[in-house]
């Protein structure tokens, strides 16, 4: 089973936001804490997809509103994808 520790997952989200994984913790609220839209989490989700070889219903994507449930949706693709 594969699993995806917060704290990759985080540093990933860093990358996009140009941000530490220290600054992103699992309460931080996407939409308002980093003023991220919609779009915005396409395109976050768009480089996690690439960086963790899933795919992201984007449907699922925007209904993330904290940085933690993002995680846990991404490592539940990544536990299911791989297996």
């Amino acid at each position: 089973m594969t699993t995806l520790p917060y704290q990759t997952f985080a540093a990933e989200v860093g990358r996009v936001l140009g941000m530490s994984r220290d600054e992103l913790p699992p309460s931080l609220d996407l939409y308002e804490g980093l003023g991220i839209d919609s779009l915005g989490l396409i395109t976050i989700g768009d480089h996690l997809e690439k960086a963790f070889s899933v795919t992201l219903p984007a449907a699922d994507v925007v209904t993330c509103r904290r940085l933690g449930e993002f995680h846990e949706l991404v490592a539940r693709l990544v536990r299911e994808e791989g297996e």
